[in-house]
């Protein structure tokens, strides 16, 4: 999903909101000036000039609640009749400006364009220019009424830009959250139907190896058929067996763990097979002990950190932290990385892009990971490779 469609997902409606304020605004302002400039006897207190201009406005207002497209004409249409009020006398002139900061906050908060500051600037010259044009300023006062409004006029162009960001990776950040909920709830589905056919193919192959052991006791077997049938018997009941740890529910006892010396132990198991790679760890200084069922917890780290140092090059970097109680693991590697038609399935069991490989390592990984509440995430790396992320939130002892 694109950037820019999530953001009009996202605000559309609020874009309208504005709107509609915009028109109760303006159109409350023209039914009090009317009630007043009749009050007193149908004594005029308000010029025909005045309320035209709110007339217009508000006729305007409302024409535009039936365009919803973000434009910049919305937050020149504001800025204009601002200045027009100001130059019609209606209102105090000090403290009418701040109606100047309401465009500039929501042209930059609502448009992705960098000309949006133009509109603090358009907004600054035609304040200057109605001031000046009144005659009631010295030229000292008015420089430094435009440069006290200036300020605030750019200030609140970069607060509606840094606000208009922050909205976005948030709606970014919920709706991958969404993504990621609905495809673990498939996943807790495969690992179910994966659970009935373990358990189904597991009986008839005991017995198959039961068979294949009788026979070879036999004298007159091919005994390299045989040694054949165990070797694919064997290797099919560890497939099985990986399976079932797939499948399986969590340890029920959970014990406290030290994450440093945890993954300090999975890195010294895991170099000794590889020791030709390079390891890079970045690990706090700070204690983290988590309570978690260990032997699923390990079974999960062990199986990434595995995975990384198969595919990499040269490098494996590991790094823990520990943020707003969710503790996160990113282990990155800097081999060839996924490919995008990959990328979606790499969690599926049986995937697998190596030749003695039996696809499970990385499902087992994310099962634990999902039944722990966290996730399992993997992106690009910057060394080239993969980044994956074990994330699980972190619990009192009550809990």
């Amino acid at each position: 999903m694109k950037k820019n469609s999530k953001k009009l997902a996202f605000w559309k409606d609020f874009f309208l909101y504005y709107k509609v304020s915009r028109f109760i605004f303006s159109s409350s302002l023209f039914l009090i000036l009317i009630s007043l400039s009749i009050w007193r006897e149908g004594i005029i207190i308000y010029n025909v000039y005045s309320i035209s201009i709110i007339f217009l406005y508000a006729t305007v207002s409302l024409l535009s609640l039936f365009y919803r497209k973000e434009n910049p004409y919305d937050f020149l249409l504001d800025i204009i009749f601002i200045s027009a009020l100001i130059k019609s006398n209606i209102l105090y002139w000090d403290y009418i400006a701040i109606l100047y900061l309401f465009p500039i906050f929501f042209a930059s908060f609502f448009l992705e364009s960098p000309l949006t500051v133009l509109f603090p600037i358009i907004s600054l010259v035609t304040y200057g220019i109605t001031l000046y044009t009144t005659k009631m300023y010295t030229f000292q006062d008015l420089t430094i009424k435009l440069f006290l409004n200036g300020v605030a006029f750019f200030a609140i162009h970069i607060a509606g830009k840094t606000f208009s960001k922050k909205m976005i990776n948030q709606t970014i950040y919920i709706a991958e959250l969404e993504e990621e909920k609905k495809r673990n709830e498939v996943f807790k589905r495969l690992y179910r139907i994966s659970a009935d056919l373990a358990h189904e193919i597991k009986n008839p192959l005991a017995s198959i190896k039961a068979a294949v052991d009788l026979m070879a006791e036999s004298e007159t077997c091919n005994k390299k058929l045989l040694d054949l049938l165990r070797k694919e018997t064997e290797r099919l009941s560890s497939i099985i067996n990986d399976f079932l740890m797939l499948s399986r529910p969590l340890d029920v006892q959970e014990t406290e763990v030290n994450i440093k010396e945890l993954v300090k132990q999975i890195v010294e198991s895991t170099r000794y097979i590889y020791p030709e790679k390079n390891l890079k760890l970045i690990i706090p200084d700070k204690e983290i002990v988590i309570t978690v069922p260990y032997k699923s917890f390990y079974s999960a780290i062990s199986n990434i950190v595995k995975n990384a140092f198969e595919w990499s090059k040269n490098l494996v970097v590991i790094s823990v932290s520990c943020e707003k109680k969710v503790l996160r693991i990113c282990i990155e590697d800097d081999g060839p990385g996924i490919d995008s038609d990959s990328i979606e399935k790499i969690f599926e069991p049986f995937f697998t892009k190596k030749k003695d490989g039996t696809g499970l390592g990385l499902a087992i990984a994310k099962r634990v990971a999902i039944e722990l509440g966290g996730r399992l995430i993997v992106t690009p790396s910057m060394y080239g490779g993969c980044k994956f992320c074990f994330e699980i939130p972190l619990r009192n002892k009550e809990e």
